[in-house]
């Protein structure tokens, strides 16, 4: 599924982070013209992304916005804790 197409994708909040970070990978935003700051804080965007796929980090929160209401996220586990 491409970017812009309809269709339906089941995934887990890791699997949403891992497709995310490599998407970002794959796109320049840190060309030549980047300064080492710039360079220095997309690194360090991509390893929060990273650490927080791996739950290497402690908690935090994904905002999910979907104004037509077609997702759904579902805790496991519940009632025990994750």
């Amino acid at each position: 599924m491409a970017t812009g197409t309809l269709g339906g994708v089941f995934t887990t909040v890791e699997g949403i982070l891992i497709k995310a970070k490599e998407r970002l990978e794959q796109v320049s935003f840190v060309g030549d013209s980047a300064t080492k700051t710039e360079k220095n804080k997309f690194s360090a965007f991509i390893q929060a992304i990273d650490s927080m796929s791996k739950m290497s980090e402690g908690p935090f929160t994904i905002i999910l916005n979907d104004p037509l209401g077609n997702s759904y996220i579902q805790d496991l586990f519940y009632p025990n804790p994750d």
